[in-house]
């Protein structure tokens, strides 16, 4: 394929042909350019007095402003939904709907929607036969919590561990899963942890291999780590 010829080397190429008295032919031996090329550019410049290479604004042929409008709704309304899932819905409704799910999934995060780790946060609507109300909780907690300055605040986590924990996404050689293999039912096992944290150390931490949190284990783990070494926190 020839590469394309620059503006200025069109213009002296029509120029040499206007003004010289010479042909398609010749001019294009000369240029080494097609006479059919050479006769559009002759009309151009006569009919704009100059050669501008016209450039065509980049549109979508295979998915419509509505078709994407309309997939974008549906994730709003199941933020969990795949790209194969969603494909279906769009061709259900759509008939000349006609690109792959890799490439819906493309548009959608061109559209600024992008793959995110789900959270779950869990949020009663009653605690102990009461009706809750999570923002009048939090505005009345954070009041509260407002009055201590950070470094006299500690916090206190309980969480379930287990011997085989991986980051959730590794990178490995193209074509090739990243796998971690193990032969030890022991990788099974789930423990407690409970930490206590400061902003800037942790406080104290202690693991509990067999059992879930109790309030027993829970009193001595704040006269051990935190009652008889923090005070006025």
């Amino acid at each position: 394929m020839s590469k394309h010829k620059s503006k200025d080397y069109k213009i002296t190429a029509v120029k040499y042909y206007l003004e010289n008295d010479t042909n398609y032919t010749k001019t294009c031996e000369i240029f080494k350019c097609s006479e059919r090329s050479l006769k559009r550019w002759i009309e151009r410049y006569e009919e704009l007095e100059e050669i501008k290479r016209l450039n065509r604004k980049p549109t979508s042929y295979k998915i419509t402003k509505d078709q994407v409008k309309y997939a974008i709704q549906k994730l709003k309304e199941n933020e969990q939904i795949t790209m194969e899932e969603l494909y279906k819905i769009i061709k259900k409704k759509y008939k000349d709907f006609d690109i792959t799910p890799q490439h819906l999934g493309q548009v959608i995060r061109d559209n600024n929607i992008t793959r995110k780790r789900t959270r779950h946060e869990h949020y009663p609507k009653e605690r102990y036969g009461k009706p809750t109300d999570i923002k009048k909780e939090l505005k009345i907690f954070y009041k509260e919590v407002s009055k201590f300055s950070l470094d006299k605040i500690i916090s206190l986590d309980e969480t379930s561990i287990q011997p085989a924990m991986y980051l959730s996404y590794s990178k490995c050689a193209l074509g090739k899963r990243c796998v971690v293999k193990t032969d030890d039912n022991y990788v099974f096992r789930k423990f407690t942890l409970l930490c206590a944290i400061s902003n800037s150390k942790c406080v104290g931490a202690t693991l509990y291999k067999e059992g879930g949190m109790t309030k027993e284990r829970f009193v001595d783990f704040l006269e051990t780590n935190i009652f008889n070494k923090y005070k006025n926190h």
